[in-house]
């Protein structure tokens, strides 16, 4: 099958980092060592198709890895693992002339309410035997995967129509002469579009295909605590460090050198540039201790080394400072803005207080939910509390309004962009109220549970969407303020989409 199917797939090429960006290079790393070390002659790639990616050429084989380092527990109906099936299955269907393998790894642990995940898990080295359980998997993937089909495929055609359709409705006879050319290319990628989803809804809709492929993925849960995860990775890299250095080299020196080497990759511009290998391994090793100081930025270890302490929560006020990482993201995200003259940018315009009390009147009970949602974080300071609840009510109006008056003026590009962010925060919170459910049912369990701070957790879940609005700027030719994505979380709340406290503590 055509790597044409690779539009289907969800983006995870963006340069940068994520939420688990120093799990993730460890993770890379620990590879790529083990590669050199076993004389396997592959090529590791740093953030493209998926977190990892290690292609055997002369083996004909491909093996995708993504990595996750969360604190939160996983379910079949998790989005992180929706995605991460979606996004291997693209891969599946794309690169059929490889002997495909996925694997997924985290830190984490599995729901203990999800008994079909469960078992797949406790199974997976034996499913070829286990006939019910493949059936049951085969038609719970087949739901899943045909409605990311949907979702997407949709998505893709809108662009397309819109794009056709602004290029059809000039007036000017010269532009329209101009502009033919490029309607029938894009006729074209519509059709093309059109064949592309019948052949993956037949792929999808094909026993025999589904079970191939959920027999070739692999699930690692370690369940171990974030903090401690990172540490031992860190430890598992010094062991097979040590093992391949030259005598007398330093451990640390190396480490650091390895790891902004594949920060560097990560971040390269294009994708066939972010590889590494044995070859590339052992230039390192050969390299004079001046070369490696010269080659490690020494600002991203400092960096690495203060947010692997932010994560056990060790140092006070490291929420403050812009971490390179971020910062890096953040030029790319401003060299794309300045690169496009007609980028568009979207912020909440200012509302009349008659407009805002229009909204108020109309949803009373949202607003009532909201205000109650925001005392049960227990600001202890009541002038405060009062500020939060001004701004939160002023910002979901502003936005509620904005939202009107796009639709009204017929401004469909704008509209869209902002609900296809609002439906990226309504799922993520959706899903965070589910998790934290999920935690405090674990709280006396076995599995380690630290006691849920709600102002902790209000002020890191505004960092979380900060991060999808990052992600979202990355993949389009729009610029969204802070302010819009704040509106939406409030609104979320109005609408019970999120609560930032724990139903079983207040």
């Amino acid at each position: 099958m055509s790597q044409e199917l690779i539009i289907f797939k969800k983006d995870t090429d963006a340069v940068g980092t994520n939420r688990g960006f120093v799990y993730q290079y460890l993770k890379t790393l620990i590879q790529w060592l083990k590669s050199h070390q076993n004389k396997n002659d592959v090529v590791i790639y740093c953030e493209v198709e998926d977190d990892i990616k290690q292609v055997n050429v002369e083996k004909g084989s491909i093996e995708w890895t993504q990595v996750k380092c969360y604190s939160s527990v996983f379910n079949l109906e998790s989005n992180d693992i929706t995605k991460t099936l979606y996004n291997f299955f693209v891969l599946y269907a794309s690169y059929e002339s490889f002997d495909g393998k996925f694997r997924f790894e985290t830190n984490s642990r599995l729901s203990s309410r999800d008994q079909l995940f469960s078992d797949w898990v406790e199974k997976q080295s034996l499913l070829e035997n286990e006939v019910e359980l493949l059936t049951k998997l085969v038609i719970h993937i087949q739901k899943s995967l045909g409605e990311m089909l949907t979702e997407k495929s949709d998505s893709l055609k809108k662009d397309i129509a819109s794009k056709i359709m602004k290029l059809e409705s000039t007036k000017s006879s010269a532009t329209k002469k101009k502009n033919k050319p490029l309607i029938e290319n894009l006729k074209i990628e519509l059709l093309n579009l059109g064949n592309n989803i019948k052949l993956m809804k037949q792929k999808i809709e094909e026993s025999e295909t589904l079970s191939d492929f959920i027999k070739r993925i692999e699930w690692s849960f370690d369940k171990v605590e974030s903090e401690h995860a990172i540490q031992q990775l860190r430890d598992e890299a010094h062991i097979l460090l040590e093992q391949i250095i030259p005598k007398q080299g330093s451990i640390i020196l190396y480490f650091n050198r390895l790891l902004s080497e594949i920060f560097f990759k990560s971040t390269e511009a294009k994708m066939d540039e972010r590889c590494i290998d044995r070859e590339l391994l052992q230039e390192i090793l050969n390299e004079t201790e001046s070369e490696i100081k010269e080659f490690t930025d020494q600002n991203l270890i400092q960096q690495l080394e203060g947010l692997e302490i932010k994560v056990i929560g060790k140092i006070d006020g490291l929420d403050s400072k812009l971490d390179t990482i971020d910062q890096k993201l953040n030029n790319v995200i401003a060299d794309r803005v300045s690169s496009y003259p007609d980028v568009m940018l979207i912020d909440l315009p200012t509302a009349e207080i008659k407009e805002i009390e229009a909204i108020l009147a109309e949803e009373s009970d949202n607003q009532s939910k909201l205000e109650v949602k925001i005392r049960k974080i227990n600001i202890k300071d009541p002038e405060q509390e009062g500020n939060i609840i001004k701004l939160a009510t002023e910002l979901r109006c502003r936005y509620l309004i904005y939202l009107q008056k796009l639709k009204l003026k017929g401004l469909h590009k704008e509209y869209e962009a902002l609900k296809s962010l609002e439906t990226k925060v309504q799922v993520h919170c959706t899903n965070t109220v589910i998790v934290n459910d999920e935690t405090l049912a674990l709280e006396n369990s076995e599995f380690k549970i630290e006691r849920f701070n709600p102002a902790a957790f209000w002020l890191n879940f505004q960092n979380d969407l900060k991060k999808i609005l990052k992600e979202q700027k990355l993949r389009s030719k729009i610029d969204i303020e802070d302010t819009v994505i704040f509106a939406q979380m409030y609104q979320m709340a109005a609408e019970c989409y999120l609560r930032w406290h724990k139903e079983g503590e207040n």
